[in-house]
Parts: C-alpha cells; sequence; structure tokens
C-alpha cells in the first residue's frame, strides 16, 4: 500500500504475460523463448552438457536458423551461438509469449491457404495446353506443324 494525496492506494502488479509452452525444436528462425525444463527422456550425460552450455530454467534462447534439411538448429544462449539437433532441442521445455506463438501459428496457417489457393489455380490450367518448346517455335518439331 503506497499513500497518494492522503488516500491508500493498492500497488498495482504488474500483469501476468500469457505464455504457451513448447519445445525448442518447434521454434522458427527469430523467434525467443525461456527454458522452462529440461526433459526427463535425456541421459545425465546429455543433460549435464545442456546445461553445461547455459540452457538453465529461465534462460532466454532464440532460434537463429535451421539446417537446409531442418536438422540441426543454430540457437543463440547467453551471448553465443549454439548448434543443436533436433533430437535435444525437442526434449527442451519452453515458454513463449502467447502473441509469439500464435503468430507462428497464424503464418502456418496462411503458408497451409497460400498452398491451396496455389494447387487450386494449378487445377483450373486447362491440361491440353502444352507448353511450346524451342524447337516448336523454330518450326524443327514436325508435331508442332501439325497442329
Amino acid at each position: 500500500m503506497t499513500l497518494l494525496n492522503g488516500i491508500r492506494q493498492a500497488r498495482r502488479r504488474p500483469a501476468a504475460r500469457a505464455t504457451v509452452e513448447r519445445t525448442l525444436c518447434d521454434l522458427r528462425p527469430g523467434e525467443s523463448a525461456h527454458v522452462s525444463a529440461l526433459g526427463s527422456n535425456l541421459s545425465d550425460q546429455v543433460r549435464r552438457r545442456l546445461t553445461d552450455f547455459g540452457f538453465d530454467e529461465g534462460v532466454e534462447v532464440t532460434m537463429l536458423r535451421r539446417a537446409p534439411l531442418g536438422d540441426p538448429c543454430v540457437y543463440r544462449v547467453r551471448d553465443y551461438d549454439l548448434c543443436l539437433r533436433r533430437r535435444e532441442a525437442g526434449a527442451i521445455q519452453c515458454s513463449c509469449p502467447l502473441t509469439q506463438a500464435q503468430n507462428a501459428v497464424d503464418g502456418t496457417q496462411n503458408t497451409l491457404d497460400q498452398t491451396r489457393q496455389a494447387d487450386a489455380r494449378a487445377q483450373q490450367t486447362p491440361s491440353a495446353e502444352q507448353p511450346v518448346s524451342v524447337s516448336d517455335a523454330e518450326g524443327t518439331n514436325p508435331a508442332a506443324a501439325a497442329r
């Protein structure tokens, strides 16, 4: 309680941010999250190694990039970059702000919508039309001359 103009006022606590629990491998490039727990399915050796690398509870981790085939991924932890396999990243539980998690879902949905629209456009194209090759344009293809 504080005293303001002779009136007692309750101190306002900052509003708790809504978070979503995800695994580290679910992050997309550029997204950040805070480590909440290391998975129980990790061996003691791997768990100790991850702790040595800085994956402690509450530490902020940012996903920087993913290899062309999706494994491994590069994460920024405590001012340095670290490469983890998808298996290890999947065992690290993290919490990220709800808005960021929702944007990831929306981005996935937008990508799916774009794919569906492209498929629909491809199906509308008449299949009887065949692309004209260079030899067709020059008149050296007898099948093209018959058209």
